[in-house]
């Protein structure tokens, strides 16, 4: 029907993403970064995920060139530092596209003590991103 086709994934499965984007169907994939490499399975909610495959995917994402993508960090004001966002830029030094979009309670969460951050806050996090992204770009804010 020649509709455009964006994946959205977490990349915790980088042999699927790697089929899927083969098939020639994809459009575009927008892929979540949690966090840095060292806090990603905390701000995942879970101690048992393997950042292995995360790292696999970004690294596919960033060397096909056939596929525009993005990476995108929701910003939350009690998972993310300063060194965090340094860290990030580090690992996706030199990608295409990155959004850095602020978090927002809608009040419907199982647990309501978490929140966005100011956009100061956010504009400080994005220079920071910046050093390594040029790109790098705020989202809804």
């Amino acid at each position: 029907m020649g509709f455009e086709i964006k994946l959205d994934t977490n990349g915790t499965q980088p042999e699927k993403l790697r089929e899927i984007c083969g098939t020639g169907l994809i459009s575009m994939v927008a892929m979540d970064i949690k966090n840095s490499p060292e806090k990603y399975a905390v701000t995942a909610g879970t101690e048992r995920l393997s950042i292995d495959s995360v790292h696999q995917s970004v690294r596919f994402l960033m060397q096909q060139g056939d596929i525009p993508y993005e990476f995108r960090t929701t910003v939350v004001k009690q998972y993310h530092t300063a060194e965090d966002f340094s860290a990030i830029g580090k690992w996706i030094r030199g990608a295409n596209a990155y959004y850095l979009q602020n978090f927002q309670n809608t009040g419907r969460l199982i647990d309501n003590s978490v929140s966005g951050c100011t956009p100061t806050e956010m504009r400080q996090f994005l220079e920071i991103v910046r050093r390594d992204v040029p790109n790098a770009a705020l989202r809804g804010i």
